[in-house]
C-alpha cells in the first residue's frame, strides 16, 4: 500500500507506456489486483497531495536509493501477486511519466 501512496505522490496521471507488455499479461490473467490497481490509478486521489516537483523528485530518489524488491518466486505466486501485479507496475508507470 505504501508503494501505491508514494507513486500517487510521484505523478498523479501515470502512463501505462511502459506496461503494455505487462498490461497484456495480467488482464490474459483477470487480476483482481491488476484491476484495483488500475482504478487507483485513474482516481482522482492523488490530486489532494500537497506535494511539489521537488517533494516529488526526492520521492523519485528515495526510491532509487532504498527500494529493495524481492525475488519473484512462481510458487509464491499468489502472495506475492499484490507486489508484483499492482504496487510495482503502479511504481513504475509513475516514475515513467514523472520523466517525461
Amino acid at each position: 500500500d505504501l508503494l501505491h501512496v508514494i507513486a500517487m505522490a510521484i505523478h498523479p496521471y501515470p502512463s501505462e507506456q511502459p506496461l503494455r507488455a505487462t498490461v497484456g499479461e495480467l488482464e490474459g490473467k483477470e487480476s483482481e489486483i491488476w484491476s484495483a490497481t488500475k482504478r487507483l490509478m485513474s482516481s482522482l486521489v492523488p490530486h489532494n497531495f500537497h506535494v511539489n516537483y521537488r517533494h516529488r523528485l526526492l520521492l523519485v530518489q528515495l526510491v532509487a536509493d532504498h527500494l529493495v524488491v524481492p525475488a519473484y518466486h512462481k510458487e509464491q505466486a499468489a502472495i506475492d501477486a499484490p507486489l508484483f501485479e499492482g504496487a510495482l507496475p503502479h511504481l513504475r508507470a509513475s516514475l515513467y511519466a514523472f520523466g517525461m
